[in-house]
């Protein structure tokens, strides 16, 4: 068969889908616009110094007057500023989101999605055989990585997570909580600041405590809350516990999770809660429903990333002495994960 030349006035103008394609590409602009104006600090400037003109934004920003123009115009079409006799100020959206005095700021997750490896580098994760070990130097994980991970969690799993516990009749008793692989401590954070008689303790490697130790400073918990650093494969945390956090860290401990539950039954005092934040494999009644762009997102994070059947976990926990108080379904930027709370046998 012989291939016809095109004609290239007969292609049609039009065809259903042009606007799909350049709608994956303006998204794409808008993510970059977004990131410049955050590493700018605009938002924090807005924030601080109130509305400013043009020129004012331009000079302190250091922006170049050429573009001013349009990059005002292009975040007031975003909704992220708003404009009122020739003035700019944060919209709502962007005082909520995007300023960093704000408690819901989203920034570092913006600002990290491009330095991600997972994503910048996705044709070499898709192809690659195993999962790639990274070899952690003196400085390991980045202070802007942490800052991005605590600001996921904000999206509501950490304050759903922390209020089940709080829910616990025993809670205003317990006396001490262990967060095991904590990393921003946010989870033991947020439980000693409900109950003021409790002690936290933030277990997790070496290459993050340091990092872990900031954020208990920014809530200036220095005198009830510790951070330890080892590798729960081979050390075991201090004490004995009367509530244990444990959230999505047991992925990698899936072909070996009764060991896992046992040492973590060591760490709790009998009566004790355990509380157990993971994904579970599709299939389950308590897993929602999510986007296939979340579960690739999911899968990139974490290889392996359900801890295994749903049911099958119920029957670990028993196994290890735990005897299931209570399961809840939890919101997240990954569209829900399962939090089983579980008391120790006494």
């Amino acid at each position: 068969m012989t291939d016809k030349t095109i004609r290239l006035i007969d292609v049609d103008v039009a065809p259903a889908g042009f606007e799909e394609i350049d709608g994956i590409i303006a998204g794409y602009k808008a993510y970059q616009t977004i990131k410049a104006v955050l590493e700018l600090g605009l938002f924090d400037y807005l924030d601080q110094t109130g509305p400013s003109s043009q020129e004012e934004i331009s000079t302190a920003l250091k922006i170049n007057c050429i573009y001013t123009p349009s990059l005002l115009q292009t975040l007031l079409d975003m909704d992220m500023l708003v404009k009122h006799n020739n003035k700019y100020t944060n919209s709502e959206l962007a005082r909520k989101f995007l300023s960093s005095s704000s408690p819901n700021y989203q920034g570092d997750i913006i600002k990290m999605a491009a330095k991600s490896t997972k994503w910048d580098n996705l044709h070499d994760k898709l192809t690659r055989s195993s999962p790639h070990k990274k070899a952690y130097d003196s400085t390991g994980i980045g202070w802007d990585t942490l800052k991005s991970l605590s600001q996921r969690c904000m999206q509501g799993e950490l304050q759903e997570v922390s209020q089940a516990i709080v829910d616990w009749e025993s809670f205003q008793r317990a006396e001490s909580v262990l967060d095991i692989g904590g990393g921003h401590g946010l989870y033991a954070i947020s439980l000693c600041q409900v109950n003021p008689r409790l002690q936290g303790l933030v277990f997790d490697q070496p290459h993050v405590i340091g990092l872990t130790s900031q954020y208990i400073a920014k809530y200036h918990l220095e005198d009830r809350m510790k951070v330890q650093s080892g590798d729960i494969n081979v050390d075991t945390p201090d004490g004995k516990h009367d509530i244990i956090i444990a959230s999505h860290i047991l992925y990698k401990f899936s072909n070996n999770l009764p060991s896992m539950l046992n040492k973590i039954s060591k760490c709790l005092k009998p009566g004790g809660l355990l509380a157990s934040n993971h994904w579970f494999e599709k299939g389950s009644s308590h897993v929602s429903k999510q986007s296939s762009l979340q579960e690739l997102d999911k899968s990139l994070n974490s290889p392996g990333h359900h801890i295994c059947p749903f049911e099958e976990y119920a029957g670990y926990l028993n196994e290890a002495g735990f005897s299931i108080l209570r399961i809840v379904d939890i919101p997240s930027s990954f569209d829900g994960s399962t939090l089983h709370l579980a008391i120790k046998s006494k």
